[in-house]
């Protein structure tokens, strides 16, 4: 089975908005979601625009940040020889 195929098994959102849509797709088993609550329109991006306050998301896809302390959560060992 392919990388594509695990992470496909594994975990899957599909995010909608007015301007498009975003697929997620990943076998990790936790995730980070950050927003831009705090951007206050100093920041500029592609053609100048400001980001303002809301105006942006980021989904980071991740072990559980513990995980090396709590022995329920999934490892985060990563022997040599694997990937």
């Amino acid at each position: 089975m392919g990388q594509r195929e695990r992470c496909a098994r594994a975990r899957g959102w599909t995010i909608r908005a007015a301007d498009g849509a975003w697929k997620v797709l990943t076998s990790e088993p936790g995730v980070q979601f950050y927003t831009g609550n705090n951007l206050g329109g100093t920041i500029h991006g592609k053609g100048g625009k400001a980001y303002g306050r809301h105006s942006a998301f980021c989904l980071e896809t991740q072990h559980f940040p513990d995980s090396p302390n709590q022995p329920r959560f999934p490892s985060t060992v990563l022997r040599a020889g694997q990937s």
